[in-house]
């Protein structure tokens, strides 16, 4: 048997340590939720060799395929998150298939790796669309399965890496944990590498009118504590990392959420004793800081029970004299 040779880093991981090479990996959330925005913006950032979510870049060759949007979809898109000067490989799902006698073929995920045999990563929108269908149970998880280990041993096990996204079933209050949060059998789940959740922020049960624009993100591994991520939505569409824990505990020194909350504390701070505090105050500081609503809501429940900010009635505060804390490094 051939000695295993010992790989480098660059051939090792995507993303230290969350997108290991030779990997499935699954982006996974309702329809319309932002995995197509969030996934172009890390790649951006991936192919400069910059940090995603903080971790170390392995820039490669790749291609992004969607079977879900058009290229003009996707191009569209990209301007719209201010990239229209980036030359990324996107492509339509239609533009790679073969035709025959005028026919698109039915895709597969082999067809991709086909026509572009010299790229690493391939990046796949619509995933749902490349997975057998023989209906509903047994025999549905025996051809996943059956499916999985051919694109292991035909792309994976060559170092090649797939990020895909797929859609997660309307009804999600029955499943324990994110991880079961996704269409597809238990042996495309167990397939998976890393799988990133997409989901709308806990508003107790409660129903709104206004669709919030808040996203929660969790990136589940083999290898590494489940990452809890908070974003709030800029004016076009982007996502804003807000805060970030892992495995339940809170992140120190995470840039983004410390230096919002001290801004925001700043802006209390230069509050008089007895000043009147409306919410409509607070949401104007948020949006200053660049804060989401969540994330604004935890902070007016951390000041509330510090006893900073007084709690007088429907949408109405006070000014406490406690001095607020951590705000010397605000400029």
């Amino acid at each position: 048997m051939e000695r295993r040779r010992e790989l480098r880093q660059h051939e090792r991981f995507i993303v230290d340590p969350i997108f290991p090479c030779g990997a499935l990996h699954i982006l996974t959330g309702p329809s319309g939720i932002g995995k197509t925005t969030w996934l172009f913006q890390q790649l951006r950032d991936w192919e400069q060799g910059k940090d995603v979510l903080g971790r170390k870049s392995y820039p490669c060759e790749w291609v992004y395929v969607s079977l879900d949007r058009s290229q003009m979809d996707g191009d569209r898109t990209l301007r719209r998150l201010g990239f229209a000067d980036w030359d990324a490989p996107v492509y339509a799902m239609e533009d790679v298939v073969s035709k025959v006698g005028g026919r698109i073929e039915e895709p597969t995920i082999f067809q991709i790796e086909k026509r572009f045999p010299n790229c690493s990563l391939y990046v796949v929108e619509g995933l749902q669309g490349l997975l057998p269908n023989t209906g509903r149970g047994q025999s549905q998880n025996k051809a996943e399965q059956i499916w999985a280990l051919q694109i292991r041993r035909e792309i994976l096990n060559g170092g090649k890496t797939i990020i895909a996204t797929t859609h997660s079933p309307k009804m999600t209050e029955g499943y324990k944990h994110n991880r079961e949060n996704m269409l597809g059998s238990q042996a495309l789940i167990g397939a998976a590498g890393t799988i990133v959740h997409f989901a709308l922020p806990d508003n107790g049960g409660r129903k709104s009118v206004v669709q919030p624009t808040d996203r929660v993100v969790t990136v589940m591994g083999h290898d590494f504590p489940d990452m809890y991520l908070h974003y709030s939505r800029g004016a076009s569409g982007e996502f804003v990392l807000d805060d970030e824990q892992i495995a339940g505990q809170a992140v120190s020194g995470q840039p983004e959420g410390g230096e919002k909350k001290r801004i925001m504390n700043r802006f209390l701070a230069e509050c008089a004793p007895g000043t009147e505090i409306k919410y409509a105050d607070i949401q104007k500081w948020a949006r200053s800081a660049g804060m989401g609503s969540s994330s604004m809501n935890n902070w007016r429940n951390e000041q509330t029970e510090a006893g900073t900010l007084l709690k007088e009635g429907r949408g109405a505060y006070r000014r406490s004299s406690i001095v607020v804390m951590d705000v010397a490094s605000i400029q």
